[in-house]
C-alpha cells in the first residue's frame, strides 16, 4: 500500500509541475506577443508585456492596499527601470548582455525585462 500511495503521489506531483509550466509557457506567449505590440517606447507610455496586476487576477484577488501599492508605487517602478534600461543598453545588439534582478520577488521587473529585450539574459533572483 506504501508502494502504491509513493507513485501515487509521484503522479500528481508531475501532472503538477506539467500544468505549471504550461502555465508559464502560455503567460510567456502572451509576453511576447504583447511585447512585441509595444515595440520602440510602448512600455515608457505605461504599458507592459507583464503588468503585475495580472499576477494579483491570477491568484484570486488581493487585498485594496496591494493593488493600490501595485498601481501607485510597483508598476511605475518597473516603467521606470525599463525607460533606464533603454537609456543605457540604447539600440544596439545586446545579444550576450546580461541583467541580474536581485530581490526579485515575484519577478515582475524581470519578466517585463525578458519580454522586452528578448537578446538579453535575464536573471532574477530572491530568497523566497
Amino acid at each position: 500500500a506504501a508502494q502504491e500511495s509513493r507513485r501515487a503521489r509521484e503522479k500528481r506531483r508531475k501532472r503538477g509541475a506539467a500544468a505549471t509550466l504550461d502555465h508559464a509557457e502560455a503567460l510567456a506567449r502572451g509576453a511576447a506577443q504583447r511585447a512585441e505590440a509595444l515595440s520602440g517606447d510602448g512600455a515608457e507610455s505605461g504599458a507592459l508585456p507583464f503588468d503585475p496586476l495580472d499576477a494579483v487576477a491570477h491568484s484570486g484577488g488581493a487585498d485594496e492596499g496591494y493593488v493600490d501599492y501595485c498601481v501607485s508605487r510597483k508598476t511605475p517602478q518597473v516603467l521606470w527601470m525599463v525607460a533606464r534600461l533603454r537609456a543605457e543598453l540604447g539600440v544596439s545588439d545586446q545579444s550576450g548582455t546580461a541583467i541580474v534582478d536581485v530581490g526579485c520577488g515575484r519577478g515582475d521587473l524581470a519578466l517585463n525585462l525578458a519580454a522586452l529585450f528578448p537578446n538579453c539574459h535575464v536573471f532574477g533572483l530572491d530568497n523566497n
